[in-house]
């Protein structure tokens, strides 16, 4: 009777191996790719909560300067900052912005910011500003930003 010693693995065990690293890559893969998507989706939000708030602290420059003017801005809708007038958000030393081509508008015809201004009470107006795009995903996203603003007598 003759024993043979074999070394190594056999050709299903490599098999198996292979699958199982398969699978453990394509889970990292898919993860990674997915904190790629939610970073971009956060870079997106930021940068149009930037450009609300910036349109909202004109509004009250303007209500302060004059408040019937404002009144008459309801309803009217506006571009978001071009590459120029962009923000370094994150510090990383170069320029966020939504790509225009992704900047969608709710109404057809129209830009893809809105402003819609109403008198809640004497001397008070209710203004909200709201940016639509296309998400790199495809979806459409908004960003709707409220406040309350006091017109001075």
């Amino acid at each position: 009777m003759s024993t043979t010693n074999r070394s190594g693995f056999s050709l299903v065990e490599v098999a198996v191996a292979l699958g199982l690293a398969t699978l453990l890559l394509l889970g990292v893969f898919s993860t990674l790719s997915m904190g790629t998507r939610l970073a971009s989706a956060g870079r997106e939000r930021e940068i149009a909560r930037e450009a609300a708030r910036a349109r909202l602290e004109a509004l009250q420059t303007l209500c302060d300067q004059d408040p019937g003017l404002v009144s008459a801005l309801t309803g009217t809708d506006f571009a978001v900052p071009n590459p120029d007038d962009s923000v370094d958000l994150d510090g990383n030393g170069s320029r966020d912005v939504i790509p225009h081509n992704r900047l969608v508008s709710a109404v057809a015809g129209r830009r893809p910011g809105l402003i819609t201004v109403n008198p809640i009470a004497p001397r008070l107006l209710r203004a909200t500003v709201r940016i639509d795009w296309r998400a790199s995903d495809g979806s459409t996203s908004r960003y709707q930003l409220t406040a309350i603003l006091s017109q001075r007598t």
